[in-house]
């Protein structure tokens, strides 16, 4: 089910400049916090594996039973089948498992507006806009407020979703004779489906929903639901084998505290050996720096392009020319925004990493020099001067 409609209005070039000054303001807003953003990265990501490298050299690898009162207080690295007693239920739907997580989430089927909007420059500056909007009706975990759209009319949501989406971890965990502590036991992954049954639920809801592909659902035909509808899903994560590194204490596992305060609080799922674990967290660390820096670079970009913006706006009174500056201004700003963050990352290392940082300079000067030095062997030697040069032989 959807549908759409559209709006056409004329900006005029007066409100086109007002406008594009206040985006120049907050583009300059975004400019500014790039910087701190991408040098704080550098610092966190040199403080991330510090950390890292910190624990790797302490860890020691345990058996998870029986335990040895020894490693008190130590960061210690064991495999073996997590487990609880604790049988977890749902507490509306009354589905059980003995597994370790009981997940349950919960869908409506909703209108959702999506708009596109085109835009036309015309002569002597001002803007033709049309804008589309287009509904559709989907399922959302989130429920969509329908009197926020431009045509609320025949779109209507309902105000409020009967039930929320939950996940429960059982409480304890144990791990061997080692209990698993609340910031390990976040960290479990690797749920599956759990199939609802009618005959496991409170007869008022059973009453209301019916079961499709392991689901509950409140339409009377699961292949054409009606907004309103509600669709339930259930997930249980099984006993199984993990690896986990921590600090043994008084037998529950916790974080590592490493002497620059970051905290260390590694699980994977099965058999995976220490060194492998922290080379996995060192990989991840690495990636969200690497995002970070991305994130740095599109921030400035987007704050410079702003920032600028004004002035192909004001030259837009010749379409042509207006769309000509702002495409320029688009590469100048893309470029000037790498070698900024660049130019940001390397004093970020000379203040947080000065000895890499001046070895990195080292060996690329060694680099230009060596260059330097072949290619002026390369080069054929000049020619002497018309005076050194010996006198034509005689004819």
């Amino acid at each position: 089910m959807s549908d759409s409609f559209s709006t056409e209005e004329t900006v005029g070039y007066g409100s086109r400049v007002t406008s594009s000054l206040g985006g120049a303001l907050f583009g300059l807003l975004l400019f500014v916090v790039a910087f701190p953003l991408e040098f704080w990265n550098e610092g966190r990501a040199v403080a991330a594996h510090k950390a890292l490298d910190e624990g790797a050299n302490a860890v020691v690898s345990i058996a998870a039973a029986p335990l040895d009162p020894a490693n008190n207080g130590k960061l210690v690295h064991a495999s073996a089948v997590a487990m609880s007693p604790q049988v977890l239920a749902d507490p509306d739907f009354g589905l059980q498992t003995d597994g370790l997580v009981l997940s349950r989430h919960v869908e409506m089927y909703q209108w959702k507006e999506r708009k596109e909007t085109r835009t036309e420059k015309n002569l002597g500056g001002s803007e033709q806009r049309v804008t589309t909007y287009h509904y559709e009706t989907k399922w959302d975990d989130d429920l969509i407020d329908s009197t926020r759209f431009a045509k609320p009319e025949g779109h209507k949501n309902p105000d409020r979703m009967p039930f929320d989406s939950r996940r429960v971890v059982a409480d304890p965990i144990t791990l061997g004779e080692l209990v698993l502590g609340a910031e390990h036991a976040r960290k479990l992954d690797g749920e599956q489906a759990l199939p609802a049954r009618l005959e496991n639920i409170p007869p008022n809801l059973a009453a209301s929903f019916r079961v499709d592909d392991g689901r509950l659902v409140t339409s009377a035909d699961p292949d054409k639901p009606a907004v309103g509808d509600i669709r339930v899903t259930f997930r249980q994560l099984p006993e199984q084998r993990v690896s986990v590194v921590g600090v043994q204490r008084d037998g529950r596992l916790e974080p590592f505290v490493a002497s620059n305060g970051n905290q260390i609080a590694l699980l994977e799922s099965g058999e995976v050996s220490a060194d492998k674990m922290f080379a996995a967290a060192h990989s991840r660390a690495s990636m969200l720096t690497w995002i970070l820096r991305g994130v740095g670079v599109v921030l400035m970009w987007i704050g410079l392009s702003s920032a600028l913006g004004w002035i192909a706006t004001i030259l837009d009174f010749i379409p042509f020319l207006g769309g000509l500056v702002r495409h320029g201004v688009a590469i100048v700003a893309g470029l000037l925004s790498v070698v900024l963050s660049a130019v940001t990352i390397a004093v970020a290392w000379f203040f947080y990493r000065p000895l890499v940082a001046i070895a990195l300079l080292a060996v690329a000067g060694g680099a230009v020099w060596l260059l330097r030095g072949r290619a002026r062997r390369a080069m054929p030697p000049p020619p002497p001067p018309a005076s050194a040069m010996p006198p034509p032989p005689p004819r």
